[in-house]
């Protein structure tokens, strides 16, 4: 269950947002005004009126219950993983408060001297997107931008956003003679971010390696981020968490890389992403077909896959109920 989910359960009054927190009346006083908050990220909760407070959600439902932390997990997830997600809130509260904030502290250094106009209003930029099966709508989403001088000239600009919603870096990627040619911005630490997550309104995603593969899935209407790549850091994993996503589906790219970066070595198993994600989400993983990244496959077959993750999750459902 999600926070909001959670006091509205248990009949909390006057229930808005403000900021990153839910604010309502509280329960444990006679409160007519909202003074009650439940920290959206975290579920960490507090009444500024009568001073009680809890450090997460589950400690909530303990003592509007009045029972242990364990029987409110129960109470909240259910069936056998309850202790395992139990433990994931609590570990994943612990790594907050140890932490000034989730969002990057240092800010990339953007030059000045961009020369940026819209997708719509360059020939090239418009032949690059029909080449790789990008519609109107997802440039449009994405704000896509064209650079025509300086030292990005010729590129596509992808900005970048944080979760303050703030244009936290670019990527460039070159439009003629790409090959695979993408630049960053210098001083920009790409693990400190997660692309397209603001989009996501399930509490489970595709993890896929780059911006074009979200974008091919983002057009089916399956819910998708990207971690720049295979490495997915503890900020990444922080950001997924604080969104709400407790479940994962891994979709790298086909060739020996992707699949390397999927599942780690032979000898360790816990350096792949599967081992290192399975410490926090639910994870599954989506096989590629060799040598093709998720944005090379053709649209039919890329509909089968996401149709088949899609009734995949559903018998998983079915069996825990």
């Amino acid at each position: 269950m999600q926070t909001r989910e959670i006091l509205e359960k248990y009949g909390l009054k006057k229930i808005q947002r403000h900021n990153r927190n839910w604010m309502a009346c509280c329960p444990f006083h006679k409160d007519s005004n909202p003074s009650f908050g439940m920290n959206i990220e975290t579920g960490a909760w507090q009444c500024l009126g009568c001073k009680v407070a809890g450090p997460h959600l589950v400690s909530f439902v303990a003592k509007m219950e009045k029972c242990s932390d364990a029987e409110a997990a129960k109470k909240i997830f259910g069936g056998e993983e309850s202790e395992i997600k139990y433990h994931r809130i609590i570990n994943w509260v612990r790594t907050k408060l140890g932490a000034d904030r989730i969002d990057p502290k240092e800010t990339p250094y953007i030059p000045g001297n961009l020369h940026l106009i819209p997708w719509k209003d360059s020939p090239e930029a418009n032949e690059w997107l029909l080449t790789n099966r990008i519609d109107n709508s997802t440039a449009d989403q994405y704000h896509l931008q064209y650079s025509t001088k300086g030292t990005y000239e010729g590129y596509l600009a992808l900005p970048i956003w944080d979760t303050q919603g703030r244009i936290w870096t670019y990527e460039f990627r070159r439009v003629k003679d790409e090959g695979k040619k993408v630049l960053y911005l210098p001083g920009a630490k790409m693990s400190s971010v997660v692309y397209n997550l603001d989009s996501i309104q399930t509490n489970w995603c595709y993890i896929v390696e780059g911006c074009k593969d979200t974008w091919a899935l983002y057009q089916h209407g399956a819910p998708v981020v990207s971690c720049f790549g295979t490495h997915i850091s503890q900020v990444q994993i922080k950001l997924l968490i604080s969104k709400g996503i407790d479940s994962v589906v891994i979709f790298f790219d086909g060739d020996e890389a992707g699949q390397d970066a999927t599942w780690g070595s032979k000898k360790s198993r816990s350096k792949g992403a599967v081992g290192k994600l399975s410490e926090w989400f639910d994870v599954s993983v989506t096989q590629c077909p060799s040598g093709k990244d998720p944005h090379d496959l053709a649209w039919e077959e890329l509909e089968d896959i996401i149709q088949g993750t899609k009734e995949a999750r559903t018998v998983q459902l079915t069996a825990r109920i």
